[in-house]
């Protein structure tokens, strides 16, 4: 066998074996990228999700809807799992009665959220969550919530300085309450 033929078979048994990972190993990227972008929590993406939301939609006009749940630790404070059952029924409401013109995401750890919608939708939005603010119920305990909103420009593609606004915006609600 000449070092010509050697060379060949190596190079046939690594692209076969590259062909097979690839075939095998797809789902299991598909999946490792789903956890990657969607928070364990709430079934919603993450904020590294977001991120990925808005750069796929780099030159669109959207409002940015900064959601923090009212006194959220009085749900902790039964018990972790506790509050992680609110922050499920929430994240499930927002999605459901938003689906179809917004997008829904965990911002970071805790108990906000992130809405994204195109401009022209801000009052069908609005509407919505007034309605969420008085459905979603722990044990027969209210969940509400308070939220800030900012315009998006192609300045801020990522998001970022809608989200300070919005947060400014936010506090400044739980401040006069």
């Amino acid at each position: 066998m000449t070092l010509l033929q050697i060379v060949l078979l190596v190079a046939g048994g690594i692209l076969s074996g590259a062909f097979v990972v690839l075939l095998i190993g797809r789902p299991y990227v598909f999946r490792l990228r789903r956890r990657l972008l969607t928070d364990p929590t709430s079934g919603l993406p993450n904020f590294e999700g977001f991120h990925r939301y808005m750069k796929r939609h780099p030159h669109e006009k959207f409002m940015l809807f900064l959601l923090d749940l009212d006194d959220f630790r009085r749900f902790n404070h039964l018990g972790y799992d506790c509050g992680d059952e609110v922050l499920k029924r929430f994240a499930t409401k927002l999605s459901h009665e938003l689906s179809g013109f917004a997008f829904c995401a965990r911002y970071r750890l805790g108990d906000e959220f992130l809405v994204v919608a195109r401009e022209y939708e801000l009052d069908k939005v609005r509407k919505a969550l007034e309605k969420i603010n008085n459905e979603v119920v722990y044990k027969n305990d209210p969940v509400h919530f308070t939220f800030g909103v900012a315009s998006v420009n192609s300045i801020d593609a990522d998001g970022c300085n809608a989200i300070r606004i919005a947060h400014d915006i936010l506090i400044s609600k739980k401040v006069a309450q």
